[in-house]
């Protein structure tokens, strides 16, 4: 994580100083990108995590650098997560794989 303070959770101040993202910008970002939803507290308090801080930083790269629109990165981000999810259904089935060969291998 680059220039990132190690800290559990950081306000939304801090994220924008941090992300260079105005406060107001941040809000509409919540609202709009389902992905992005920081934790609150009973005073609606915003608490990203360093997690947060990284989606953000996608966000603004899709925003800034690709000039997608919030509707396109909302995609590009199930995108994201669908690559995700299948690259760790792989990794366990070859984790399975490998175990059965091992069981194989153990036999002989």
């Amino acid at each position: 994580m680059l220039n990132t303070p190690q800290k559990q959770y950081y306000s939304i101040r801090e994220v924008s100083e941090m992300l260079d993202v105005s406060l107001p910008t941040l809000r509409y970002w919540e609202q709009e990108i389902t992905q992005l939803q920081p934790k609150t507290n009973g005073h609606q308090t915003r608490f990203y995590s360093a997690e947060d801080i990284e989606l953000i930083r996608r966000i603004k790269y899709l925003r800034q650098e690709q000039h997608l629109s919030v509707r396109a990165i909302k995609k590009q981000l199930d995108t994201d997560r669908q690559g995700v999810d299948r690259r760790q259904r792989i990794a366990d089935y070859l984790k399975k794989i490998k175990a059965e060969l091992v069981d194989i291998r153990a036999m002989m």
